[in-house]
């Protein structure tokens, strides 16, 4: 049975100026099988998401048709449709090229499940978290029984997208499928990042002792890579956490260890500043806050917290000489708890950011490399050049943490899948020996 034509080119053919319900679509279009009616109803959802369809409820069913029926759809046309939609209308999002080229290949191939999943990520990272979550949907359908590792990915995925989107029950329903799956066949390096998200649900949730309990255990597994952003970022959610249900001695333990590997970080000077505050060693936090400055002289929200640092201090050394002298609120005089926190959490907002910057400076390191050392490769191949090729990987992978290598192995498969499709003839030469090297990146 030849299976039905569902491209979006096909699509806007069968639609027309007047109203049509999905059913008379299914016929027009030869649609036999539940698994493409389905896609139908994705691709009806995504062309009326970007303004190219019309869509109307009619006697209790929806009913579409084409904007602009006289005008011949080509892929060109939706993308540059697609800008200028975004333009006039901000309820739209502004979509990359690689959203847009994700998006014409599972418009050719709706049985993809890895692009389903890079299109989830590219519809996350622009913040389009309910398109992120039917990419990855599609993806948990699609995939191959045998490849577990791809399942966990995707419903971790899944399970972030539905915590961006405030469906925190889902998200956790996400996350704790992937982690069963990540314990029965012993994945380590995803579940560490699924105990991370927990972690995280739980303390936005103000349950800090089950968040506590999952960063510590995310912390174990990252123990072999102290100095990556994943296990530093663990480190300062755990020491927030105890921040938070007033433990600050175990708080200065976590900050202390990140500012032991990143010692030029004004954030983490300053939450170390504010746990020693709330465990009255108040010399060690002015210390501390002197530190920041040194990083962030014009920080007013620092200069702040030094000052009243440095006058509890002096208070607390007056009480100790003449306690009689001073009110009794006076002895207990730290930062409020609401203090502590709102600046805690400032904090915490910060340092996303910087892991977030760490992470995108980590995969352009990775592109450029690749570009560097692959594409030239192409332009004039050899075996002996394969071997170089070999060598400066290997160097360049041998001190990386285990979770990116798995984004350079990818980032690499992509490459030399582009260039097999670009450079058939040299690829019959040479792609077997560019195969031989993936290994390497495991």
């Amino acid at each position: 049975m030849t299976p039905p034509v569902m491209t979006t080119e096909a699509l806007m053919d069968a639609l027309s100026n007047d109203w049509q319900p999905i059913t008379t679509l299914i016929f027009k279009m030869q649609i036999k099988e539940m698994m493409d009616a389905r896609f139908l109803q994705i691709k009806l959802k995504e062309l009326e998401r970007k303004g190219l369809i019309l869509v109307e409820t009619k006697m209790g069913k929806k009913h579409y048709k084409v904007e602009k029926p006289d005008l011949i759809i080509t892929h060109e046309y939706l993308d540059t449709a697609v800008k200028q939609s975004d333009s006039l209308n901000d309820d739209y999002i502004i979509y990359s090229e690689a959203t847009l080229e994700l998006e014409k290949i599972v418009d050719l191939d709706p049985f993809d499940e890895k692009t389903w999943l890079e299109l989830g990520q590219e519809y996350f990272k622009q913040g389009d978290y309910a398109w992120a979550i039917k990419s990855y949907k599609n993806a948990i359908i699609l995939y191959d029984d045998d490849d577990l590792e791809f399942k966990i990915k995707s419903l971790n995925n899944l399970g972030s997208a539905y915590h961006k989107n405030g469906e925190v029950h889902l998200a956790m329903d996400s996350y704790e499928n992937a982690l069963k799956l990540t314990e029965e066949y012993t994945f380590i390096y995803l579940k560490k990042f699924l105990l991370r998200d927990i972690g995280n649900i739980f303390s936005e949730e103000d349950n800090h002792q089950e968040a506590i309990m999952y960063y510590e255990k995310a912390l174990e597994l990252s123990i072999l890579e102290e100095s990556s952003p994943f296990h530093q970022e663990v480190l300062f959610s755990l020491g927030m956490s105890y921040s938070n249900i007033k433990q600050p001695e175990k708080a200065i333990v976590c900050f202390e260890k990140i500012a032991k590997h990143d010692p030029e970080l004004d954030i983490i000077w300053s939450a170390l500043g504010l746990a020693y505050s709330a465990n009255k060693e108040y010399d060690k936090a002015v210390e501390c806050f002197e530190i920041a400055l040194q990083f962030n002289p014009s920080d007013e929200d620092i200069i702040e917290k030094l000052n009243f640092v440095v006058d509890e201090m002096k208070k607390n050394e007056h009480l100790e000489e003449s306690p009689q002298e001073l009110p009794e609120e006076s002895k207990d005089s730290v930062f409020s708890k609401d203090d502590i926190l709102s600046f805690l959490k400032e904090l915490s907002v910060q340092f996303e950011k910087l892991v977030k910057l760490t992470e995108l400076t980590t995969a352009i390191h990775i592109k450029s490399f690749i570009n560097d050392q692959i594409k030239p490769f192409f332009e004039n191949p050899s075996k002996k050049k394969i071997k170089k090729l070999k060598k400066s990987i290997e160097h360049h992978i041998e001190f990386w943490p285990e979770d990116k290598r798995e984004e350079f192995f990818n980032e690499y498969s992509r490459t030399i899948k582009r260039y097999e499709e670009l450079q058939p003839p040299k690829w019959k030469i040479y792609g077997k020996g560019l195969l031989k090297l993936i290994p390497l990146l495991r």
